[in-house]
């Protein structure tokens, strides 16, 4: 019997690196079919990708959102997202499909198309818990370095006493977002959104959630790049596009840090676990060391492109790309 085959579809606007390693990882591991959508059409990361074998580049230029949405280009991110993904959705020709972003990567404990032999296709779909990459003593040699963080579904008394001064700025203990995504079964009447798939009326429908597969999320690939993508964030409208604990995050930002350095420290209470502290995390469950690597053939397509995988070069090349946001802060 041949097993299900799933595929993968993202819309992109993320550092180089972070997407071909994100595409040779997915296809080393199993992926049928890959869909990036540029968000930027001219995204040179196109030309990077163009050719890779089982993998499809759509550019979001005018001429897709003619074809897409009668010409115009929705003002929020998710949206075109989702417009995107459901488009993939309609047309795929693998059995399940995962809407991701580029800084997500699938983690099989044992393999996924296993699990999906025996997942029914009704009435939902598959879920896959997050993990959210967790920096150790603020050290980082690599991009993908870390422990992962396990979300805490508890009760809101508990946060507290878990997670002390940093509770307001997480979501069941994430810093990012604590609620997975979907793996979701092609050739229903649905519409893929963020996180999960919806019914054509807009109802939600009830995870099934794997024993096989968890999401890590690399909320950051540095400490450098989460600050610029949360200054960036700032300098924009976050009302309504993120939750109430990134509000908190940007608020604290403002209002309790001046200048980079500050930011770089904030990023380090926040997303950093103190070697003194993983006894505690790991005993509770809040912590996991997964042996997560994103492999040879990831490594050698960055490094084709005349690029690598070492933070500090990723850095020196983020604080040019960035030297807008940057440039007006104090060292």
């Amino acid at each position: 019997m041949t097993k299900p085959r799933w595929g993968i579809v993202m819309t992109v606007r993320e550092p180089a690196q972070l997407v071909l390693a994100n595409v040779h990882y997915h296809l080393g591991q199993g992926a049928a079919e890959i869909h990036v959508f540029l968000d930027d059409p001219v995204d040179p990361v196109g030309e990077l990708l163009a050719g890779i074998d089982r993998l499809s580049v759509h550019r979001c230029d005018a001429d897709h959102w003619d074809r897409l949405n009668k010409g115009r280009r929705p003002t929020s991110q998710t949206r075109r997202q989702s417009l995107n993904a459901t488009l993939v959705y309609a047309n795929s020709t693998v059995d399940w499909l995962v809407h991701m972003d580029a800084d997500e990567f699938l983690f099989q404990k044992h393999p996924l198309a296993e699990e999906l032999e025996y997942v029914p296709r009704q009435p939902g779909y598959l879920g896959f818990r997050v993990r959210e990459r967790a920096f150790i003593n603020a050290k980082q040699a690599e991009l993908f370095d870390g422990a992962f963080r396990v979300p805490f579904y508890g009760r809101d008394a508990m946060l507290s006493p878990l997670f002390g001064e940093l509770a307001p700025f997480l979501t069941h203990g994430m810093s990012g977002h604590a609620a997975g995504k979907a793996c979701v079964p092609v050739g229903r009447d649905l519409r893929m959104s963020i996180h999960g798939p919806r019914t054509l009326d807009g109802g939600r429908l009830p995870p099934l959630h794997s024993s096989s597969t968890v999401l890590l999320h690399f909320d950051g690939l540095t400490r450098l790049h989460w600050a610029v993508k949360m200054l960036r964030y700032a300098d924009g409208k976050p009302e309504g596009l993120v939750g109430p604990h990134r509000l908190a995050q940007l608020g604290f930002m403002r209002d309790g840090c001046e200048g980079l350095a500050e930011i770089l420290e904030f990023h380090d209470v926040l997303k950093s676990v103190e070697t003194d502290d993983s006894p505690r995390l790991l005993a509770l469950g809040l912590l996991e060391h997964l042996p997560f690597d994103v492999g040879d053939d990831a490594r050698k397509a960055v490094e084709d492109a005349g690029m690598s995988l070492d933070a500090e070069a990723f850095d020196n090349d983020l604080r040019n790309r960035s030297a807008d946001i940057l440039d007006g802060l104090k060292a």
